[in-house]
């Protein structure tokens, strides 16, 4: 009786699985033209003059922003040994005003 519930459940799982495998694949798509594939070399993007002229501009604003950054920290670095030389050595704005003057000057060669 066993064998016969066994047979019968082997052979509705294979019909079952014949009837949806037939719904169970992806259709494929019909390609009516022709694929827009094409080579693009890289002198040609490269030569054109607005490309060129866009990033040359944002090199020479960044060039610009880093001189900005570098003055202004050499005018803060003059500033903070002119006041080193006023104060007197071993008090405690002198060495609040040392530790601003080596602390711009580490940031100064970081850059």
């Amino acid at each position: 009786m066993k064998s016969k519930a066994i047979f019968i459940n082997c052979v509705l799982v294979v019909i079952l699985l014949s009837a949806g495998h037939e719904y169970g694949q992806a259709e494929s798509t019909v390609n009516t033209g022709r694929l827009k594939i094409g080579i693009v070399g890289v002198w040609k993007i490269l030569d054109n003059p607005q490309i060129i002229a866009r990033y040359k501009q944002e090199v020479l604003k960044d060039q610009q922003n880093a001189r900005t950054t570098l003055e202004k920290l050499t005018k803060e670095i003059e500033a903070g040994e002119a006041t080193l030389k006023i104060l007197k050595v071993g008090s405690t704005d002198y060495m609040e005003c040392n530790k601003k003057v080596l602390k711009d000057r580490a940031i100064f060669q970081a850059e």
